[in-house]
């Protein structure tokens, strides 16, 4: 398989996981409708849990627009599951990046590699034996654009916006981006989980506090 072909795999792979990502945002919502308007009391409790399952394995997935997701379960359930909306995001950021910590840095440069980026996949060949410390050091000095070293110098800034750039799963999504983190070694375990919880938390903690309400009517909450 030559290059080409090989650009032209990876692109039809990135274009099922965006297509991917997109029906089950889709499927969540239609299913949190249909289960608002035919349930009641403890089954719709049930029904909100067993989505909100599923909604924390899909947002932990690559290229899966979790906050959408939730922004759709929030429209439909209102402020009283703003909260719950919340933790679950939390959670699958951290199921991602716990995940990362466990894919070997090296499995990048393969994928270099196999696109035939050969500078890069030694580059990240080369980091992958580095500590993180070591590791931000070498980005930083090698690095041809003198944003990335800003960029890599404030990553937890960085990061934060970037899971709250509109249309982000087409980067990875909240779980590709959190996956990443974990891969790069860059991100300490607790800074990682603070500044998840600081950058999700303004939309569901605003819908909370301002006490928004579906259009539709839900009493079993």
């Amino acid at each position: 398989m030559n290059r080409h072909w090989r650009w032209a795999a990876i692109l039809c792979l990135y274009i099922v996981l965006i297509m991917t990502g997109m029906f089950i945002s889709r499927w969540i919502a239609i299913n949190s409708e249909m289960n608002l308007a035919s349930e009641g009391g403890g089954r719709l409790d049930a029904a909100v849990l067993a989505l909100s399952s599923i909604y924390v394995m899909a947002s932990a997935l690559p290229f899966v627009p979790g906050a959408e997701i939730g922004f759709a379960m929030i429209m439909v359930f209102g402020a009283r599951i703003a909260l719950l909306v919340y933790a679950c995001m939390v959670f699958a950021m951290v199921m991602a990046y716990s995940a990362g910590r466990f894919i070997p840095i090296s499995t990048i440069a393969y994928l270099f590699g196999f696109l035939g980026l050969t500078r890069a996949r030694d580059f990240i060949l080369e980091i992958a034996a580095k500590s993180p410390s070591e590791r931000l050091l070498m980005i930083v000095q090698r690095s041809p654009n003198r944003f990335i070293p800003f960029l890599i110098k404030n990553r937890h800034i960085a990061f934060a916006l970037a899971l709250n750039i509109p249309g982000n799963s087409l980067v990875g999504g909240g779980g590709g981006l959190s996956m990443i983190a974990g891969m790069s070694g860059l991100f300490s375990f607790w800074a990682f989980l603070i500044t998840a919880m600081i950058a999700i938390a303004p939309i569901p903690l605003a819908v909370y506090l301002l006490d928004y309400h579906s259009i539709f009517s839900w009493s079993g909450l």
